[in-house]
């Protein structure tokens, strides 16, 4: 039994990991989404400057830059809603962020619990050998013992034996003095 509860918590300590290595990758990645988040950002506010400076050149224009101004005024509101959706995409990010610091927090607690569990198995396997080779020590002596019970038994009927004949001889003994 404590072979197999000592394969289970193994076989839990190398499921702990690979769920360790796993959350550490989604880490990764997450990060990794959130620099692509901060040059949409980057992107969107040079595009929001960049519309400007149209909307003011198209004003310089005139009549003629109307049209133009029509175009940097709707790249100015598209670089608006891409940065308002990068910093959703951003906020989701830093909830995802947390909630990944409080999995590697329980995955170490886990992956403590099991390293103190195997540890547990391995003393009480080494224990119970303990316990095991002194049992059979113990059972050696018993059986020894039990064996010179059996000797002695023999013994003392040999002797009761002895001593009844002792007595009838004596008894004949007194009956012949």
């Amino acid at each position: 039994l404590t072979d197999q509860a000592l394969q289970q918590m193994q076989t839990m300590e190398q499921e702990v990991g690979r769920l360790s290595d796993a959350i550490a990758e989604l880490d990764r990645k997450s990060r990794s989404i959130g620099s692509i988040i901060e040059s949409i950002s980057d992107i969107a506010d040079h595009t929001g400057l960049l519309s400007l400076n149209a909307f003011i050149e198209a004003a310089r224009a005139g009549a003629h830059g109307a049209g133009f101004g029509v175009i940097a005024h709707e790249i100015r509101q598209l670089s608006q809603e891409s940065a308002r959706a990068a910093q959703e995409v951003k906020d989701s990010l830093l909830g995802i962020s947390a909630l990944i610091g409080e999995t590697v927090t329980a995955v170490s607690r886990v992956q403590e619990g099991v390293e103190s569990g195997l540890q547990g198995n391995r003393e009480a396997s080494s224990a119970l050998t303990e316990v095991s080779r002194d049992h059979r020590h113990f059972h050696a002596h018993l059986e020894s013992v039990i064996g010179a019970v059996a000797e002695q038994k023999k013994a003392v009927a040999l002797f009761a034996d002895d001593v009844t004949r002792i007595t009838a001889i004596g008894k004949e003994g007194r009956g012949d003095s």
